[in-house]
Protein backbone atom coordinates (compact mmCIF):
# COMPACT_ATOMS: atom_id res chain seq x y z
CA UNK A 1 0.00 0.00 0.00
CA UNK A 2 1.37 3.39 -0.94
CA UNK A 3 1.24 6.13 1.67
CA UNK A 4 -0.89 9.13 0.77
CA UNK A 5 -0.05 12.82 1.03
CA UNK A 6 -2.39 15.68 1.78
CA UNK A 7 -2.51 18.86 -0.31
CA UNK A 8 0.60 20.24 1.46
CA UNK A 9 2.70 17.24 0.43
CA UNK A 10 2.98 15.97 4.01
CA UNK A 11 2.24 12.29 4.59
CA UNK A 12 -1.15 11.81 6.24
CA UNK A 13 -0.29 9.03 8.66
CA UNK A 14 -3.94 8.37 9.51
CA UNK A 15 -4.21 6.79 6.07
CA UNK A 16 -1.12 4.69 6.65
CA UNK A 17 -2.32 1.55 8.41
CA UNK A 18 1.16 0.35 9.22
CA UNK A 19 3.03 2.85 11.40
CA UNK A 20 5.57 0.18 12.32
CA UNK A 21 6.48 -0.30 8.66
CA UNK A 22 6.97 3.46 8.25
CA UNK A 23 9.15 3.63 11.37
CA UNK A 24 11.24 0.71 10.13
CA UNK A 25 11.53 2.33 6.70
CA UNK A 26 12.83 5.57 8.22
CA UNK A 27 15.16 3.76 10.66
CA UNK A 28 16.67 1.80 7.75
CA UNK A 29 17.33 5.06 5.90
CA UNK A 30 19.08 6.51 8.94
CA UNK A 31 21.15 3.37 9.54
CA UNK A 32 22.44 3.65 5.96
CA UNK A 33 23.32 7.35 6.02
CA UNK A 34 26.85 8.67 5.55
CA UNK A 35 28.59 10.74 8.23
CA UNK A 36 27.62 13.98 6.52
CA UNK A 37 24.00 12.86 6.16
CA UNK A 38 23.90 11.89 9.84
CA UNK A 39 25.34 15.29 10.74
CA UNK A 40 22.55 16.99 8.74
CA UNK A 41 19.91 14.78 10.39
CA UNK A 42 21.29 15.42 13.88
CA UNK A 43 21.42 19.16 13.27
CA UNK A 44 17.91 19.25 11.81
CA UNK A 45 16.65 17.44 14.91
CA UNK A 46 18.54 19.82 17.23
CA UNK A 47 17.15 22.87 15.45
CA UNK A 48 13.59 21.57 15.31
CA UNK A 49 13.55 20.30 18.92
CA UNK A 50 15.44 23.36 20.23
CA UNK A 51 18.39 21.32 21.50
CA UNK A 52 20.90 24.12 21.80
CA UNK A 53 24.49 22.97 22.09
CA UNK A 54 24.12 19.53 20.50
CA UNK A 55 24.96 20.54 16.93
CA UNK A 56 27.72 18.62 15.14
CA UNK A 57 30.13 20.58 12.94
CA UNK A 58 32.79 19.86 10.36
CA UNK A 59 36.14 20.01 12.15
CA UNK A 60 38.07 22.69 10.32
CA UNK A 61 39.62 26.13 10.70
CA UNK A 62 36.31 27.80 9.89
CA UNK A 63 34.62 26.08 12.85
CA UNK A 64 37.37 27.25 15.21
CA UNK A 65 37.36 30.80 13.86
CA UNK A 66 33.57 31.11 14.06
CA UNK A 67 33.21 29.63 17.55
CA UNK A 68 36.15 31.09 19.46
CA UNK A 69 37.15 34.71 19.87
CA UNK A 70 40.76 33.89 20.75
CA UNK A 71 43.36 31.19 20.32
CA UNK A 72 43.49 30.67 24.09
CA UNK A 73 39.73 29.92 24.21
CA UNK A 74 40.10 27.32 21.48
CA UNK A 75 43.15 25.74 23.14
CA UNK A 76 41.32 25.58 26.50
CA UNK A 77 38.26 23.92 24.94
CA UNK A 78 40.47 21.40 23.12
CA UNK A 79 42.65 20.69 26.18
CA UNK A 80 39.78 20.07 28.57
CA UNK A 81 37.74 18.15 26.02
CA UNK A 82 38.47 15.05 23.96
CA UNK A 83 39.67 16.71 20.80
CA UNK A 84 41.81 15.62 17.86
CA UNK A 85 42.21 18.12 15.02
CA UNK A 86 42.59 15.30 12.48
CA UNK A 87 39.05 14.01 13.18
CA UNK A 88 36.36 14.88 10.65
CA UNK A 89 33.67 16.31 12.95
CA UNK A 90 33.40 18.12 16.28
CA UNK A 91 30.79 19.08 18.85
CA UNK A 92 30.70 20.81 22.20
CA UNK A 93 30.31 18.67 25.30
CA UNK A 94 28.24 19.75 28.29
CA UNK A 95 31.12 21.88 29.60
CA UNK A 96 31.63 23.85 26.35
CA UNK A 97 34.76 21.85 25.61
CA UNK A 98 35.43 20.18 22.28
CA UNK A 99 34.72 16.55 21.52
CA UNK A 100 35.94 15.42 18.12
CA UNK A 101 34.50 12.53 16.13
CA UNK A 102 36.32 10.48 13.53
CA UNK A 103 33.23 10.02 11.40
CA UNK A 104 29.65 9.98 12.67
CA UNK A 105 27.61 6.90 13.47
CA UNK A 106 24.11 6.59 14.83
CA UNK A 107 25.57 6.33 18.35
CA UNK A 108 26.84 9.92 17.96
CA UNK A 109 23.36 11.35 17.36
CA UNK A 110 21.85 13.49 20.10
CA UNK A 111 18.98 10.99 20.49
CA UNK A 112 18.35 7.36 19.60
CA UNK A 113 17.30 6.52 16.06
CA UNK A 114 13.82 5.50 17.27
CA UNK A 115 13.35 8.83 19.09
CA UNK A 116 14.42 10.80 16.02
CA UNK A 117 12.15 8.69 13.78
CA UNK A 118 9.10 9.30 16.01
CA UNK A 119 9.85 13.02 16.18
CA UNK A 120 10.45 13.23 12.42
CA UNK A 121 7.07 11.62 11.68
CA UNK A 122 5.38 14.39 13.66
CA UNK A 123 7.59 17.12 12.12
CA UNK A 124 8.09 15.96 8.54
CA UNK A 125 8.70 19.40 7.07
CA UNK A 126 11.86 19.71 9.23
CA UNK A 127 13.32 16.46 7.88
CA UNK A 128 13.39 16.82 4.12
CA UNK A 129 16.42 14.51 3.97
CA UNK A 130 14.15 11.57 4.87
CA UNK A 131 11.87 9.79 2.41
CA UNK A 132 8.51 9.34 4.13
CA UNK A 133 6.93 7.80 1.04
CA UNK A 134 7.37 4.07 0.65
CA UNK A 135 5.75 0.99 -0.78
CA UNK A 136 4.67 -1.60 1.76
CA UNK A 137 5.25 -5.18 0.71
CA UNK A 138 2.04 -7.04 0.01
CA UNK A 139 1.44 -10.11 2.18
CA UNK A 140 1.30 -13.39 0.30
Amino acid sequence: MKTETNNTGVIDLRKNNNMTALKNHLADQIENMSSDELMALNNAYCESAHYDGDTIYENDDTFLEENFSSISEAVRAATYGEYNFSHSHVKFNGYANLESLDGIGTDDLVETVSTIVSYAIDNQSDFLMLDFDFEEEEAD
